[in-house]
């Protein structure tokens, strides 16, 4: 059984980010789970970092964020960004300012942090049994990931993400 405890939408934040869409090297984890959290379409090219393989991305519109100085150069004509920092949240920062990302636009918990693929509401009675029954009882709304299938609603885990995202954008 897979669930988490995810808000709805986050206050202060608006329904537009963009479009921008990512693809990460491995390395990035930790950045990608919170670009995804923010809402952004965000793969990760899994294993050793290769070029090659992120230079797929480019060709899909996506911005490959590298912690690679070779990748970097080797894929210099595209959309790529040389992440500096080993902070996650100094990560964050520089993707969201390189990219003129304005913090009112990110549409936080709109996509599955795990698998990447939108979230979509579902209805208390299909929530039923899926999650614990306090978590059922309490709950107004719930969502379901598309691709691996947890299910989200909101909790404490949402207000922290969300303070933590506002804390990052100040």
């Amino acid at each position: 059984m897979n669930f988490v405890a995810v808000s709805g939408l986050g206050k202060g934040f608006s329904n537009h980010h963009q479009g921008l869409r990512f693809a990460a090297e491995s390395t990035l984890g930790r950045l990608v789970k919170w670009l995804r959290l923010a809402g952004f379409d965000t793969v990760c090219e899994p294993g050793i970092p290769d070029a090659r393989k992120l230079a797929n991305h480019l060709g899909q519109g996506r911005i490959v964020l590298t912690r690679t100085e070779r990748i970097y150069k080797a894929l210099n004509s595209g959309q790529v960004l040389l992440i500096k920092d080993n902070n996650v949240g100094d990560q964050f920062r520089q993707v969201i300012q390189s990219e003129g990302i304005k913090p009112a636009s990110l549409e936080p918990f709109m996509r599955c942090s795990i698998c990447n693929q939108i979230l979509e509401p579902v209805g208390r009675d299909t929530a039923r049994g899926l999650v614990p029954d306090y978590i059922w009882q309490t709950a107004a709304v719930f969502k379901r990931c598309k691709g691996c299938f947890r299910i989200y609603w909101p909790g404490s885990h949402a207000r922290r993400v969300l303070l933590q995202l506002e804390n990052w954008l100040k």
